[in-house]
């Protein structure tokens, strides 16, 4: 079956073949971005993108129609939101078929995972991983969520432990194989990063950094939807949290696993594509990571074929 990938752009041509009776549109948010660290505060991660899909839409072959592709939210004091995405209509609530960015890092103690009510899609929606909030009094920045998908709803990022030194480590994706897990809690008293949660295919995420000397280790990358491990910690700079990535629909798109937090005073890491938030900040300089970008998948049956198959089936 033919299957597209929309990953920029405002309108998309429907196919020549296109089947109106069999069709799938599946839609990704972008991932909101990880906040700074602040004064006395940690940075927290971005919540990641929804996941929405609809089914058997009727098009007219050769049309243009609207898409929005969203745009992966910036780190920052504050940061940004994730950009909707959709396809059809003229805005999010008008379209086939669109889920919502998530929310950016709030630099609180409590991240709520937004509610699927914007949500658009005839088949299903489903949150994305929420972004940790901080814990009082703890360096390590949080882990950033993962990403819903066609498996289930994404995994929310971790805490940076307690007492927490290290950074929290990412969620998890909701790829093919269920939903995505949570990212863990930073190990107390400076011992490892949080490590990045499993996707739902079952990818482990990224391991914690470690304590090495006079800087933490950097959490280590997820991969296939994991998320991404929180930065180490030591007496000065932590290590970076990694990302994830998934092999949900093919070996180069799928839903993203969530940045780790940094350690103190280090970089969160990026969500991963497509849709993963990113990581909060370590304490008092450090940066969160952004959110990535959303994705549109369209897999139908062609016309043509469909038609040949009746006509088969009728001489039959």
């Amino acid at each position: 079956m033919p299957t597209v990938y929309l990953t920029s752009g405002t309108t998309w041509t429907v196919p020549a073949d296109w089947n109106s009776a069999a069709n799938t549109i599946e839609c990704i948010g972008g991932g909101g971005g990880g906040y700074d660290a602040n004064g006395g505060n940690v940075g927290t991660g971005g919540e990641s993108g929804h996941y929405a899909k609809s089914q058997n839409i009727t098009l007219s072959p050769s049309s243009s129609i609207n898409i929005a592709v969203g745009a992966g939210g910036s780190r920052g004091n504050p940061g940004t939101a994730g950009g909707n995405t959709w396809l059809g209509g003229t805005t999010l609530a008008t379209s086939f078929c669109g889920a919502i960015g998530g929310a950016r890092g709030t630099n609180t103690a409590s991240n709520a995972t937004t509610a699927t009510t914007n949500d658009v899609g005839n088949v299903v929606v489903r949150a994305g991983g929420f972004g940790c909030g901080f814990a009082g009094n703890h360096t390590g920045g949080t882990g950033g969520g993962g990403a819903a998908g066609p498996g289930g709803v994404g995994g929310g990022g971790g805490n940076d432990g307690s007492p927490g030194q290290p950074g929290g480590g990412g969620g998890g994706a909701g790829n093919t194989g269920g939903a995505g897990g949570l990212g863990g809690n930073a190990g107390g008293n400076n011992i490892t990063g949080g490590v990045g949660g499993t996707a739902g295919n079952g990818t482990a995420g990224g391991a914690g950094g470690a304590t090495t000397g006079a800087a933490g280790s950097a959490g280590a990358q997820g991969s296939g939807g994991g998320g991404g491990g929180g930065g180490g910690s030591g007496t000065s700079l932590g290590g970076a949290g990694g990302a994830g990535v998934d092999t949900a629909w093919d070996a180069s798109h799928g839903p993203g696993g969530g940045g780790g937090g940094g350690g103190p005073a280090a970089t969160g890491g990026n969500g991963g594509l497509y849709g993963g938030g990113g990581g909060g900040g370590g304490y008092s300089v450090g940066v969160g990571g952004n959110g990535a970008q959303g994705i549109i998948v369209i897999i139908y049956t062609s016309a043509v074929v469909a038609s040949s198959q009746a006509r088969v089936a009728i001489l039959a």
